[in-house]
């Protein structure tokens, strides 16, 4: 048999293999899940190096009971009856708001009848330079200090004024999230769509915004480059970046 073919039906047997444990682990209970899906991704990435951290619940903010006072706290009136909390974060002077009985009462109807699966947390790296939680997967001649790197003064300089200074643009813009913390997820979720206020660009929108408040002229683009087809998402960003250049 030629190396070609001993490839490709080496690669077949791995993604026939993953697709079985995928279903065996839907089938399994959520404590046996995670080590089958680990071993599956293992058997599926090309260097098999992989962590699984289970999140804890010291790690996931829990939602307030609705006899329950956060400690900065206030009551904002929505544009319905519904009251909605929010809290602030006083050392990064932001606020979040947590959804309301009515709001999950809504989201529960609207997936009635779907499965439930719980939010796991997987870091899958291929990274062969490492320092702390920054992983960087060096094909290059050239040797890094992630450390050195940190530490370093920037290159330039970011001034007060009405020339641009910044420019935020997201390669993979789809990308989206869960609408609540809740600690699982419904079987019908996608991580993608095409509404900037529910993917990616929401998360860009608010930096440029802290950012043109403080001065500092932002750019904010928000272009699909990874819709309709996902490859070619980094080369479509290039061609972005440079017409802003």
């Amino acid at each position: 048999m030629r190396k070609g073919n001993l490839i490709s039906a080496a690669v077949s047997g791995i993604l026939v293999v993953t697709a079985i444990l995928c279903i065996i682990a839907k089938a399994m209970q959520a404590d046996i899940k995670p080590d089958i899906e680990l071993f599956a991704a293992e058997l599926a990435m090309p260097t098999g190096n992989t962590e699984y951290h289970e999140s804890s619940a010291e790690e996931s903010r829990p939602l307030p009971e609705p006899s329950e006072k956060p400690e900065e706290s206030s009551t904002v009136q929505a544009d319905s009856d519904k009251v909605v909390k929010k809290e602030k974060d006083e050392k990064n002077d932001f606020e979040y708001s947590h959804p309301t009985e009515e709001e999950l009462a809504d989201y529960a109807e609207e997936h009635e009848g779907e499965e439930e699966y719980p939010v796991s947390e997987f870091t899958i790296t291929e990274g062969n330079v490492s320092y702390g939680k920054v992983q960087v997967k060096n094909t290059s001649s050239t040797d890094i200090d992630i450390k050195k790197e940190l530490e370093g003064k920037l290159g330039f300089k970011i001034e007060k004024g009405n020339e641009p200074q910044v420019l935020i643009y997201h390669t993979h813009t789809s990308e989206s999230f869960l609408p609540y913390d809740t600690g699982y997820f419904y079987e019908s979720y996608y991580p993608r769509t095409t509404d900037t206020s529910k993917n990616i660009c929401a998360v860009g929108e608010e930096i440029a915004k802290q950012l043109n408040e403080a001065g500092i002229k932002t750019i904010h683009d928000t272009t699909l480059h990874d819709y309709p087809s996902y490859n070619g998402a980094y080369d479509r960003s290039y061609e972005t970046v440079m017409a802003y250049l």
